[in-house]
């Protein structure tokens, strides 16, 4: 069960100067097929790389029966990068990969608000047992009407069960093909709040230049917390929105 509020979804991130400045500037980073963490992740679809897998051909035959090439077909995929979230906030899991052993931070969007340009809506990955047919068992309705971007986004909200506890979605964003990954820009009234790892774990400096950055967009500050009674997060409010 997703832990957190249904009206917000949430992106982790590890403490470095690069994710940072992208709070400071307030942008998403879109990545590439090749970038991502997962080697099944939309399979080995790309241009001068013939795959055999089931998925591919699969998704292969529906990109030739809409009368597109194979050689066209293998350079739709890294045309398109995504951005990955999580409905859950306090996932063990995802703070100690994500977040770099609780050292990092995580924010809160705003569901009805968030809005990237040029990009795809929110999206549930659906995880599913073996490389089954992209094109099935997902509502259309939510990834569109156009059959090959709605085919395109299917087959990348797709991942292999064992990755379930991060209960992710994602946005989809076209890209330059000779790009390792695109930025786009969110508003700062998209953002609800950020949430600070563990005191013990993240590095003061990055604590307190992140408290700086939530006075000037106007957000709470939470900061995780260990449960004295059992083994679950908790969270704890430490510094409140200027302006309620």
């Amino acid at each position: 069960m997703p832990i957190g509020n249904e009206n917000l979804i949430y992106k982790y991130y590890a403490p470095n100067e690069y994710n940072l400045d992208a709070l400071l500037k307030h942008y998403f980073w879109f990545s590439k097929r090749k970038c991502l963490n997962d080697p099944f992740d939309i399979g080995n679809f790309e241009k001068g790389k013939q795959s055999q897998s089931l998925h591919n051909k699969l998704f292969l035959k529906f990109i030739l029966d809409l009368g597109i090439s194979e050689t066209g077909a293998q350079s739709l995929i890294p045309e398109y990068a995504i951005c990955s979230f999580s409905r859950n906030e306090l996932n063990k899991q995802m703070w100690a990969y994500y977040a770099k052993d609780y050292s990092g931070w995580c924010l809160a969007f705003k569901r009805g608000k968030l809005n990237v340009s040029s990009a795809s809506p929110l999206l549930p990955v659906i995880y599913v047992d073996d490389s089954l047919n992209p094109l099935e068992t997902i509502d259309d309705t939510i990834y569109g009407n156009d059959p090959i971007e709605r085919g395109i986004r299917q087959l990348f909200c797709k991942k292999h069960q064992s990755w379930l506890h991060e209960e992710e979605e994602r946005i989809i964003l076209k890209t330059k093909v000779n790009r390792k990954g695109e930025q786009r820009d969110w508003d700062t009234f998209e953002l609800d709040h950020i949430t600070l790892g563990n005191i013990n774990r993240i590095n003061s400096p990055y604590r307190n230049r992140i408290l700086t950055i939530a006075q000037a967009f106007n957000v709470d500050v939470y900061e995780i917390d260990l449960s004295q009674t059992d083994f679950q997060l908790t969270k704890k409010l430490i510094q409140s929105k200027v302006n309620a």
